[in-house]
């Protein structure tokens, strides 16, 4: 079943997801045979399957999710969405998303298929940022 509002999940629950996800940082997802990609909405997809939550395929599904927050308002666990001119030239156009992970960062796949744990406020993602919401109360 897929979310459309915020889903009550108890705190341990997040924290549970965020240290699952971080286990992935500084790993690329690349196994040989057969080659096996990951990108940014696969990630948040695993990633809040952990904990039960089920997520659709691609970030511009998964915006369409939860209620708007604020940069200022964000909490361990909330999706952060950019809008990526290479990916796409639409502009407003949702072409990443990442989990916020608490203390001002991010864990993210990026097309390299690397999963990085970044700082929001780096310009490079402060000049794409388009929004966040919250799918877990």
């Amino acid at each position: 079943m897929r979310i459309k509002t915020c889903r009550s999940v108890a705190p341990s629950r997040v924290k549970q997801m965020l240290i699952y996800a971080n286990r992935f940082v500084g790993m690329q997802y690349r196994k040989h045979p057969p080659r096996l990609e990951i990108d940014c909405s696969q990630f948040t997809r695993m990633v809040f399957a952990k904990i039960g939550v089920k997520l659709p395929r691609t970030s511009g599904e998964q915006a369409e999710l939860g209620t708007m927050v604020s940069l200022e308002e964000l909490r361990p666990g909330d999706l952060i969405f950019y809008h990526i001119p290479d990916r796409n030239p639409i502009e407003g156009s949702v072409g990443h998303v990442a989990i916020y992970a608490g203390k001002g960062r991010m864990v993210h796949c990026l097309p390299t298929s690397n999963v990085f744990l970044t700082y929001l406020n780096k310009p490079y993602w402060k000049a794409k940022y388009l929004f966040a919401k919250r799918l877990l109360d």
